[in-house]
């Protein structure tokens, strides 16, 4: 699988391993770029004070905020892209269709919301209700795509992402006479 195919395609399987290699290379990628954003707000927030009009000094920082902000949405929609069809393909792994993600990435988001708005209206025992579903589904996900083995051979969703290994049982020992 080449390596456009493994972040950008949604068909095909991959195993846990390719699906933890994805989040670690998800998390130094952030890590990468925050860092950056972050000096780049320090010297934008330096050109500020050291700016010799405040309309100027407003004009700069307007800029590199705006700036800051549009990369960060593309570097979400990238990320959450790659993401999705990295998942998928574990889901498939898992002889699951690309549908279960919905319930994966959307589930524990929706039942956090009402777990909020019941808080806020005060009805705090319904409010721990959803979160602690939202939790499951969390956890559920975490367990489905993170630790438990793919289907052994192939699926409908493509072959094992394994190799098969063929076990030859060790040779009798030699007979005497």
């Amino acid at each position: 699988m080449s390596a456009g195919q493994y972040l950008f395609g949604f068909s095909g399987r991959i195993n846990r391993a390719k699906w933890w290699l994805l989040l670690l290379i998800q998390i130094g990628f952030a890590f990468a770029y925050y860092t950056a954003a972050f000096m780049l707000a320090g010297t934008s927030a330096l050109s500020v004070m050291t700016a010799g009009s405040a309309e100027g000094a407003a004009a700069g920082a307007g800029g590199s905020i705006l700036l800051f902000v549009l990369l960060s949405i593309a570097y979400s929609v990238l990320m959450f892209v790659v993401w999705l069809a990295v998942t998928t393909k574990r889901l498939h792994d898992r002889e699951k269709s690309g549908a279960w993600i919905l319930l994966f990435a959307i589930g524990p988001w929706l039942c956090y919301g009402v777990a909020l708005v019941a808080s806020l209206d005060r009805a705090g025992g319904l409010g721990g209700i959803f979160a602690l579903a939202g939790f499951g589904i969390a956890l559920w996900a975490f367990v489905e795509l993170g630790c438990l083995r793919g289907t052994v051979g192939p699926n409908r969703f493509g072959p094992d992402p394994l190799p098969m290994l063929v076990y030859a049982p060790p040779a009798p020992p030699p007979q005497t006479a």
